[in-house]
């Protein structure tokens, strides 16, 4: 599961880099207040993938799934390649969480995540 949420967090990264930066290329001609945090997040996100290692890895700080940015890569490239094939790919299917919850176990949205409430933007490694 650990590999799961790494990886999720690292897609979600590189979701974020195009998302922001598109929004700013097709908002250019807005207010400067309306493009302000957009252009924090955009700056905070980064462009290339070893960013996106180093956001997932903040972003999953105090979480079972911590860990520094070669984990990240090396957990994404894990669940990417496993995924490719269909008998490897089961290894990732999520259990609903009350069920997880009657065996002893905990879901993975369920660990929580203690930068929550902070701007993404004031995190740091």
């Amino acid at each position: 599961m650990i590999d799961l949420m790494r990886w999720d967090s690292v897609r979600e990264a590189r979701f974020q880099q195009k998302t922001f930066s598109e929004t700013l290329k097709t908002d250019a001609d807005a207010p400067p207040s309306v493009l302000e945090h957009p252009r924090k997040m955009s700056i905070w996100y980064g462009h290339d993938w070893l960013r996106a290692y180093e956001c997932a890895s903040m972003i999953l700080k105090d979480t079972p799934a911590f860990g520094g940015p070669d984990a990240m890569k090396a957990s994404y490239c894990r669940v990417e390649r496993n995924m490719a094939h269909p008998k490897e790919s089961w290894r990732y299917f999520l259990f609903e969480p009350e069920f997880l919850e009657t065996i002893g176990l905990e879901h993975p949205s369920r660990w929580g995540q203690s930068s929550k409430w902070t701007p993404l933007y004031h995190l740091t490694l």
